[in-house]
């Protein structure tokens, strides 16, 4: 709802009032009857016109109708002649019978004016004594010239040209001349030029309430209104024209002024209108400088925005309404590098700029010339916020010259932006859940193609049960293929022993040629597909002509039109001891052949989920030819006939258990290692807790022995920490749990960073230190933390194993293409030590999980043994080689190559603008708070309690005690805590349900409590649960309590959580 307010200056009406009060002294005074009337009852009458009716007191009169005085037939002659002259020319003047109160007649000269508020002013004059009359005459008319000159009205008349006979003295207060000026002048010449044609049009039909500006003396205008009658002799004939001018340049001004918010309201309520009714942004902004620029008659109106990351230096004009006469500056880039410093954190904090002259105005040169290029000469700058955010500026610019901005108008066109601040908040947000719903829905859409994909496997392993025949199994499974994969062609690859392959089943689209009948002329099957086939892995093609490893398929490739592929071999257990070339070296698995999907009308980016799909039904399918080829067996040996029975029916129950049993297996695996971490960690919290807390002497101060003994208990927590780190990196690695993310990184700054780690080691053993790394290495395109683990891992062994006054090496070379076994160049890196050495026996056993080379060693070195098991795992997967080289008693180098290419050009790390803390206050995570904050601890570790708990109260903190979840909750509706601390595995109801029950409460104030989850589950998906049921962050015990303490001030300050959670 809005409000509109005038403010109106009653000096005037004031000043009136006192005029009115010494007129109506006069008026008591004079010799004629003087009455006012209004809606036919007289409101005042002097004495004289109580006697001259035969009237003693006012009381008589006030508040009754003229009609007394007079008789009937009089009654009937102001209706029917004076009252339509009264209307018309606003004055009557004639003679008239009128009733005294005793009853008598008498003659009386009546005079009736109408004013502009409607009331009548009579005079009466007594007409029975004509020698009084002249005397009384000469004194109304002194009497009226007292009027006239006292009068806040211009009294003026004109003859029939319209030169002025008579000007009262208020000319010259009115207009700045004497009235001899003008006597004898047209009262046009002093009618503004735009006005004169409505004077000579209405003049003569409208001769009351006319407007017009009239011209002052010093050359402005003022607006007047004007009432006039004729004058006519006594033949009735108009001689001239005589009237009142009153001035009405404030009520004009008011008016004016009035118009103008009307106008702006109801422009402000177009572009609210406009706003509710559309997100479309470009129309609301166009909109907007179109009305704004027409309703405050600017030369330019545009709408600014700041490009993203630009520090508020860079942006470019989205919206504009220009005058002809000036250029447009839509979507030019336009820098400006002052502004960002100088500028932005005011029109952050909603202020704004109004400059009238921008040459004189203190303005910085450099914000001069960027302004002078588009020719403004004036300008006014208000914010567009979205939200708390800078989002762009509404520029209202005035080229041709200076301009004074009218605060009114600064108020108006701030209104403006607040709106259109809405709009861009609207879209802004609009925009965003139009991406969560893409997110959305490509979700929905993936969980439909797997359900689809695990029904077109179900349907297989169906039709693969109900079948023995080969051939019919063969076309069900390319239909089905075909159908899930949506693909042109669909063929499936027998492999013989004598070497030679055939299509023995195909299904190929109708605008495509078959090439089932192709002979194979010269086919090649290379070592290395061989051995990549008998892995059991399928191989995505995404361009055949650049496939290396088929080059001669080009002939069966440009005839069925073939632009990429996916191949998934087909695999089956060897049962007899057959030797041939599609067997491998171990003897182990036999290549049947393979399953082809193929895109003809295209090259097509298959994706992984696809290969791996085609990879399961491939197989299912090398089980179904197996059932197919056992039960063919059977058939031609009856002898062996159960035996062969009974391995299909077992292979059959493989095939249907085989996935429950690698799920159990997964399952029992992640909870064996989830309970593992969280049974370690649970009383690792409270020992570096605590030893955390008596290093920072939060319970007293203690001598360096103590000192010293507390660093130990920490450092060895930490190493265990380190362990149990190791081993749940290994479990990831093996599940596939763990992908890497790649990003180009610095080499130098990799082996700098790692070196840092042992350098404390190295001191302390005298150890030296050599590096050999080139200053012009290229960027390497690899997860830096896991190289950078690798690095630490290699560099600690050396550390380790070296005695003192030893010495380890780091050197970084590029290797060229001939140099390493990939084909192509590689970044080596090696670290070399004069150390114990390793006997080549045992470097089989290094990259074994929790084996160390000697059991010896393990008294003497600590360690897990998963360190050189998490290198060689990290490097593979980087697609790398990991080498050793060992001579014992003189020392080890370990070397992996990674591969590279030479990235197009190097990456900028991103950078956001820094934020200026306009308010001079102190950064949230160091302030300190004025009153003790209540923290609600949910715990049942008794260990964990008096640590945590006893840290905090240390630091000022009144902490509350919850053993289970029910007490959490229990404890937080009677307490309100300021936040809440909430271990998951307590007895009852555990930390998860008691989140879930606080965010669904009803009372806003328990739903809105802060909640940071201590735990001992280290698992992402232990984290997944707990931030979805509505903690607001996460902390995997043990926890750093100093860090906790940070976190929680920052909460409790700053109301959110910053990158430490």
């Amino acid at each position: 709802m809005n409000y509109l307010g005038v403010r109106f200056n009653i000096t005037a009406l004031k000043l009136a009032e006192k005029t009115l009060e010494q007129q109506l002294q006069v008026f008591d005074a004079a010799i004629d009857g003087i009455a006012i009337i209004k809606a036919d009852n007289y409101i005042y009458v002097n004495p004289s016109h109580l006697n001259l009716f035969g009237y003693e007191k006012t009381e008589d009169l006030i508040g009754k109708s003229w009609r007394l005085l007079y008789s009937q037939q009089q009654i009937e002659r102001f209706e029917k002649e004076i009252f339509p002259r009264l209307r018309s020319d606003r004055f009557w003047q004639g003679e008239m019978i009128a009733n005294r109160q005793d009853g008598s007649t008498f003659d009386q000269e009546l005079s009736l004016t109408i004013t502009d508020e409607g009331l009548w002013i009579c005079v009466c004059h007594d007409l029975s004594d004509h020698p009084e009359i002249e005397t009384e005459l000469a004194k109304s008319e002194a009497l009226f010239r007292g009027l006239v000159e006292g009068s806040s009205d211009l009294i003026w008349s004109c003859d029939l040209d319209g030169k002025f006979i008579y000007l009262s003295p208020q000319f010259e207060t009115f207009f700045g001349w004497e009235a001899s000026e003008w006597i004898g002048k047209s009262f046009l010449d002093l009618v503004h030029p735009d006005d004169r044609e409505i004077m000579d049009k209405d003049y003569p039909q409208k001769r009351n309430h006319l407007e017009f500006r009239h011209l002052h003396r010093d050359g402005h205008y003022l607006w007047v209104k004007v009432n006039a009658t004729a004058i006519k002799n006594k033949q009735g004939k108009i001689v001239g024209t005589q009237g009142i001018l009153s001035d009405i340049s404030k009520r004009k001004a008011s008016e004016q002024v009035l118009n103008q918010q009307v106008q702006r309201e109801k422009l402000l309520r177009k572009i609210t209108q406009r706003i509710r009714q559309s997100l479309d942004l470009q129309s609301i902004f166009q909109t907007a400088c179109q009305e704004i620029r027409s309703l405050i008659e600017a030369d330019r109106v545009s709408i600014f925005k700041f490009y993203p990351e630009s520090n508020f230096d860079d942006g470019e004009m989205v919206a504009e309404s220009v005058v002809a006469a000036f250029p447009s500056v839509m979507a030019i880039p336009i820098h400006d590098h002052c502004f960002g410093e100088k500028y932005s954190h005011l029109y952050a904090n909603g202020k704004y700029q109004a400059v009238g002259d921008i040459y004189n105005s203190g303005m910085s040169l450099c914000h001069i010339e960027v302004l002078a290029q588009f020719q403004i000469r004036a300008n006014l700058i208000i914010p567009l916020l979205c939200g708390n955010d800078l989002w762009g500026l509404l520029c209202i610019h005035q080229c041709a010259t200076i301009r004074h901005w009218q605060q009114s108008e600064i108020e108006y066109i701030q209104q403006i932006a607040n709106q259109l601040a809405i709009a861009i908040q609207q879209a802004s947000l609009y925009q965003q859940l139009q991406c969560e719903l893409l997110v959305r829905q490509e979700v929905e859409r993936l969980i439909a193609q797997q359900l689809r994909r695990q029904q077109v496997l179900a349907n297989i392993n169906q039709q693969i049960r109900e079948s023995l025949d080969i051939n019919q199994i063969l076309e069900k499974v390319t239909e089905q293929v075909k159908n899930i994969l949506d693909c042109d062609r669909v063929i499936v690859f027998q492999l013989f022993a004598d070497g030679s392959s055939q299509i023995v089943e195909e299904l190929v689209s109708d605008q495509f040629v078959t090439l089932k009948n192709f002979q194979l002329q010269n086919e090649v099957w290379s070592q290395e597909i061989l051995d990549y086939y008998w892995q059991g892995l399928p191989r995505i093609v995404p361009d055949v002509m650049n496939d290396i490893w088929t080059d001669c398929l080009i002939e069966y490739n440009i005839i069925g039109q073939i632009q990429s592929k996916i191949v998934a071999p087909i695999l089956q257990e060897v049962i007899n001891n057959d030797k041939h070339r599609w067997i491998d070296a171990k003897n182990i698995s036999k290549l049947w052949g393979i399953l082809v999907v193929y895109a003809c009308q295209e090259k097509r980016v298959w994706q992984k989920s696809e290969a791996q799909l085609l990879q399961q039904i491939a197989n299912q399918l090398a089980i179904a030819i197996q059932q197919v080829s056992l039960f063919d067996q059977l058939q031609q040996e009856l002898n062996e006939r159960k035996i062969s029975q009974q391995k299909l029916i077992e292979s059959n129950q493989e095939l249907a258990i085989s996935n429950e049993q690698l799920a159990r297996a997964t399952r029992l695996k992640d909870e064996f290692l989830a309970n593992m971490s969280h049974e370690l960690r649970t009383p690792l919290n409270a020992i570096l807790g605590m030893s955390e807390a008596l290093t920072e002497e939060i319970f007293g101060s203690l001598n360096e022995k103590q000192q010293q003994a507390i660093e130990t208990i920490a450092s060895s927590g930490t190493h265990l920490l380190s362990l149990i780190n190791d081993i749940l990196d290994v479990a990831k690695i093996e599940s596939g749990k763990i992908e890497l993310e790649s990003a180009p990184t610095s080499i130098n700054e990799l082996c700098q960073s790692s070196l840092v780690f042992i350098q404390q080691q190295a001191i302390q053993k005298r150890l030296q230190i050599q590096t050999e790394i080139p200053p012009d290495l290229p960027d390497l395109f690899v997860d830096e933390r896991r190289i950078r683990q690798v690095l630490i891992n290699l560099l600690n062994n050396a550390v380790k194993f070296t005695p003192k006054g030893g010495r380890v090496s780091l050197t970084v070379q590029v290797e060229s293409s001939t140099e390493t076994a990939f084909g192509r160049p590689s970044i080596c890196f090696a670290v070399r030590d004069n150390g114990i050495g390793i006997t080549p026996e045992n470097q089989d056993k290094l990259f074994k999980p929790f084996v160390q080379i000697d059991s010896a060693l393990n008294r003497q070195y600590a360690g897990t043994g998963l360190g050189l098991v998490l290198v060689k795992r990290i490097v593979e997967m980087h697609g790398g080689q990991l080498e050793v080289k060992s001579t014992v008693g003189v020392g080890s180098c370990f070397s992996f190559r990674l591969p590279y290419k030479q990235l197009p050009s190097p990456i900028p790390k991103s950078s956001s603008p820094q934020s200026s803390n306009l308010d001079g206050g102190q950064n949230p995570t160091t302030q300190v708070l004025e009153t003790s904050p209540v923290i609600l601890l949910a715990e049942d570790h008794e260990a964990n309690i008096i640590t945590i708990s006893r840290y905090l109260k240390a630091k000022g903190y009144t902490i509350l005690l919850a053993r289970n979840g029910q007490e959490a909750i229990d404890i937080a509706k009677s307490q309100s805590p300021d936040l809440i601390l909430m271990d998951i595995s307590m007895p009852g109801m555990d930390g998860l349900e008691a989140i879930k029950y606080l965010r669904q409460d009803s009372d806003h104030r328990l739903a809105t409590i802060p909640i940071i989850v201590l735990t001992a589950l280290a698992m992402k998906s232990d984290q997944e649960k707990c931030l979805e049921a509505g903690a607001n962050g996460y902390l995997t015990k043990p926890v750093k309590l100093n860090q906790l303490t940070t976190i929680i001030q920052q909460i409790l300050v700053k109301g959110s959580i910053n990158e430490f959670i």
